[in-house]
């Protein structure tokens, strides 16, 4: 008995349609992994993306920040600047000798 289920097995195993069964489940298989991979690819593609738009911007941010300093201290030397040339053209002024009026 246990000799004819195992040669009934055997057969079925060789039969072409079992073959073409496997055939189709690896098939498959193969594909659902290489779905898989493309996807995951694409997940962490999307990703990088991603991280490198962020990263640019905040680049971006920090250059805005860096000019609006760089104006900032720009105005306030121009202005430390105008202040001074003041102080100066009235200290000239006040250790001039006066002039003689002409007539």
């Amino acid at each position: 008995m246990e000799e004819l289920i195992q040669k009934n097995v055997a057969e079925r195993l060789n039969s072409e349609e079992v073959k073409l069964e496997i055939r189709r489940r690896i098939e498959e298989g193969c594909k659902k992994l290489f779905d898989d991979v493309d996807l995951q690819l694409e997940k962490e593609k999307e990703a990088a993306l991603t991280a490198g738009r962020l990263k640019e911007e905040q680049a971006r941010k920090e250059r805005e920040e860096v000019d609006r300093m760089l104006e900032e201290n720009r105005r306030r030397v121009e202005e430390g600047q105008g202040r001074e040339a003041l102080k100066l053209i009235q200290r000239q002024k006040e250790e001039a000798p006066p002039m003689k009026k002409l007539e």
